[in-house]
């Protein structure tokens, strides 16, 4: 079976995410929270609009 998924690396960061808290707060468009931040999925990016800085994980 071959994959169809795209965006692999994004993915797996997704998935490190809730494992350390995060949870999805809605699929479309996709919302997750983290923390005090909410990112959101645009064009194969996950964006933050409360500032601009790099989300370290703990």
């Amino acid at each position: 079976m071959s994959e169809h998924r795209q965006f692999l690396a994004l993915r797996a960061y997704v998935d490190l995410l809730l494992q350390n808290g995060a949870y999805i707060m809605t699929r479309d468009p996709l919302l997750i929270r983290y923390g005090e931040r909410t990112l959101r999925y645009s064009c194969g990016m996950l964006l933050c609009d409360d500032e601009v800085e790099v989300v370290e994980l703990a």
